[in-house]
């Protein structure tokens, strides 16, 4: 005869089986979890000393996905700071500075002068858009869409800006932001029926380009205008500006070469004294060279040694 089997047993029995499975799948996972933490932990430190901050970056930040170890946060930023990446090295500091346990925090010296250093190399863009909806790009990573609650925190120096929207002829430009500055943005898409590509160019370094009146920056660069008559000035500190009017027609391309004048005289010029200076120093080897006398034993060139660079 069957033996009756307790229903309240055979009901906890059929619990407490698939509990224990579940608990020995998710021990096995997070064994698994962490050796693939310390692994790539590794191999970002590797990467790292290698200089091949790249690879460092994507080992440090899947390590810290698979084992959330605070001290990953501060890998992170180092590896962002030298990527030149310094507002995202600037959130995972202070993400490691909130995060990470006190004895922890204590192994980094002078955190807080870490910061302030990262933080002098952060600029603001405040960016504003006449459509609703464009994404705005700065040194080619998709930072958000308009309207913006805030100014945007770009790296100090030059920073490449692009703003495009659908049916929008798109938005290009070299910005330098000074650290700790803001700039200011005050960006106008034209629709493609109406745009055309102005493309002005310069063989004096350092000039600045206003097209109606507005600066549109250094040369070389590409400007979406609205078809029409446009005016173009180019200048810079020491020389004269240059003036100019350019007419576009729908989805032309059109390319204008501007340079500032040097209108000073000859001799007030530096290329001038330059080459005085060239001429002279000639002379005076060329002297040096005629009236002193020669060693006879040496017979042969001199040799100079310098100490390398160690890095």
């Amino acid at each position: 005869m069957r033996r009756a089997f307790p229903i309240s047993l055979a009901l906890a029995l059929a619990v407490s089986v698939p509990a224990q499975a579940e608990q020995n799948l998710g021990a096995q996972a997070a064994g698994t979890l962490d050796e693939l933490g310390t692994s790539m932990k590794e191999k970002g430190a590797v990467a790292f000393r290698e200089r091949r901050f790249g690879d460092a970056l994507d080992a440090f930040q899947l390590s810290y996905a698979a084992k959330a170890n605070p001290a990953l946060l501060y890998n992170i930023g180092m590896t962002l700071r030298s990527l030149d990446r310094w507002p995202d090295a600037l959130a995972y500091f202070k993400r490691f500075k909130k995060d990470a346990p006190s004895e922890l925090r204590a192994k980094v010296p002078d955190l807080d002068g870490l910061l302030a250093e990262v933080e002098s190399h952060i600029g603001n863009l405040d960016v504003t858009v006449n459509v609703k909806g464009a994404t705005v790009i700065v040194n080619d990573r998709i930072v958000g869409q308009t309207p913006f609650e805030k100014p945007i925190q770009v790296k100090a120096g030059p920073n490449k800006i692009d703003v495009v929207a659908e049916n929008h002829a798109g938005y290009k430009r070299m910005l330098n932001i000074q650290g700790g500055s803001t700039a200011t943005l005050d960006i106008t898409l034209l629709l493609k029926s109406r745009a055309a590509l102005l493309v002005v160019k310069s063989n004096v370094a350092g000039s600045e380009v206003f097209i109606d009146g507005k600066s549109a920056g250094t040369p070389p660069l590409e400007v979406q205008v609205e078809v029409g008559s446009h005016r173009l000035r180019i200048e810079k500190r020491g020389l004269k500006r240059v003036e100019t009017t350019t007419v576009v027609a729908v989805g032309d391309r059109k390319e204008v070469t501007l340079n500032p004048l040097d209108d000073r005289p000859i001799y007030e010029r530096w290329y001038f004294w330059a080459g005085v200076g060239v001429v002279a120093a000639a002379t005076v080897v060329t002297i040096h060279a005629l009236t002193t006398e020669r060693d006879g034993d040496s017979g042969g060139l001199g040799q100079t040694t310098a100490p390398l660079i160690s890095f």
